[in-house]
């Protein structure tokens, strides 16, 4: 677990705490202690993004899927969910890897 202090005019600083994931080293977690607002990170084999949680304790405030073309790193899909709203995204990618769609 690493600790980042932000200092604010005025005001008490904010303290950020991020924890790792034991298995492969990349950020699983990053708190505001003063908040309680929090980012989740998953991976999934690969060490790709999966998903991002937003959360105010154990409020979810937002929450980001993502879908990977399997022969590539590529993001295929991107599904979201703020509050009550829900909104997906598809990219489609040529033979290169650039994107030539979005839907």
């Amino acid at each position: 677990m690493s600790t980042l202090t932000a200092g604010r005019a005025a005001t008490a600083p904010l303290v950020f705490q991020a924890t790792y994931n034991t298995n492969n080293g990349l950020m699983s977690q990053v708190e505001c202690t003063n908040t309680a607002l929090k980012a989740v990170y998953s991976h999934d084999i690969m060490d790709r993004v999966t998903g991002i949680q937003w959360l105010k304790g154990t409020n979810v405030l937002a929450d980001f899927d993502y879908a990977y073309d399997p022969g590539s790193s590529m993001i295929t899909q991107r599904q979201n969910t703020v509050g009550s709203a829900q909104w997906s995204d598809a990219y489609t990618m040529d033979d290169l890897d650039r994107l030539v769609g979005e839907s």
